[in-house]
């Protein structure tokens, strides 16, 4: 039997459902077009957040919403362009935060010994 309404009560009619068939699954099924595509709005809120630091991961999409956004991507190259360069920038500066954050709370060097300022003392 199949399915009147998607969870958040969207018809499942054939205007409004899309067949989908994602890597990785083996069987295809119908999926709603209003959950899955993309707003205006949240493509705004999408590049507000990449515009204040956030990587495509750190969006928080959910699997429908991930589907859209993968649509979207390939239906505006150039949006998508733009977003995939500030994710990798955004990543690379998260990886370089976390990595300095971590030297600045050690006290030992990897050979054990303790990191004080008389040991960064040049001569």
């Amino acid at each position: 039997m199949s399915k009147s309404h998607c969870k958040y009560g969207h018809p499942m009619t054939a205007e409004n459902t899309r067949v989908v068939h994602p890597r990785g699954h083996k069987y295809p099924w119908r999926q709603c077009r209003t959950c899955m595509d993309l707003t205006a709005d949240e493509v705004a809120d999408i590049e507000a957040k990449m515009e204040a630091g956030s990587s495509i991961s750190d969006l928080g999409l959910g699997f429908a919403k991930g589907m859209g956004f993968e649509t979207y991507r390939k239906e505006n190259p150039g949006w998508s362009g733009r977003i995939e360069a500030l994710s990798v920038i955004n990543a690379d500066k998260k990886k370089a935060a976390g990595m300095a954050r971590g030297r600045q709370t050690r006290t030992h060097c990897r050979q054990g010994h303790e990191l004080t300022p008389e040991t960064f003392a040049r001569a």
